[in-house]
């Protein structure tokens, strides 16, 4: 249970900090951030070459290795345009994948006795739709979607942060009684003594 609930809070923290971002990039921001990106791969796949010409045993791979990278920065920086739109179909994907995690969690807490109030499936439901929504509308308005996007992904890390709350509370308060029910065992078997 407590790798359960650590992984559950890492990826919330995690998802949380994405859903933070994303909401603050707008769509300029985007674009630049491609572009930057592309930069930086060619930038590295230089750096990759050079470094390599200057040994004294120069790697056979490197240099392949160093063109693609150099390839794939170019291609950022002339079709960023086409990577955002790549983007926002992978970010919408990951927005539906986790809307269906979050149905998972909300089912596995159940299972283990947390009562969850039905509200609390009306969340995940709302993300699947931003998702499928952001899947099928996203050159409509791209920083619409953007904001939408990392605003399931808060609403998405808040609603898990507070399932863990109460999934660890649950367990402490079981835990308690399980100590409870030792004890009673403990001074019942005293007194056959």
């Amino acid at each position: 249970m407590k790798k359960f609930l650590q992984s559950a809070l890492q990826r919330s923290l995690f998802l949380l900090a994405l859903g933070v971002l994303i909401v603050l990039v707008s769509h300029d921001a985007t674009r630049w951030l491609v572009i930057g990106s592309g930069i930086l791969f060619v930038l590295i796949g230089g750096l990759t070459i050079i470094s390599n010409f200057r040994e004294e045993t120069p790697s056979e791979l490197a240099p392949i290795a160093s063109g693609g990278s150099i390839l794939f920065g170019v291609l950022l920086i002339c079709k960023s345009e086409m990577f955002i739109q790549i983007m926002m179909y992978v970010l919408a994907g990951l927005l539906i994948l986790v809307s269906l995690t979050q149905f998972n969690t909300l089912f596995t807490a159940h299972k283990r006795g947390v009562k969850i109030h039905t509200g609390l499936y009306i969340l995940p439901a709302v993300l699947f739709t931003f998702g499928v929504l952001c899947m099928f509308f996203w050159h409509e308005a791209l920083a619409l979607i953007v904001t939408l996007i990392g605003c399931g992904f808060i609403v998405y890390a808040l609603l898990e942060l507070c399932i863990i709350f109460f999934v660890h509370r649950l367990d402490k308060k079981s835990v308690k009684e399980d100590k409870a029910k030792e004890d009673v065992v403990e001074i019942k078997a005293e007194e056959v003594e």
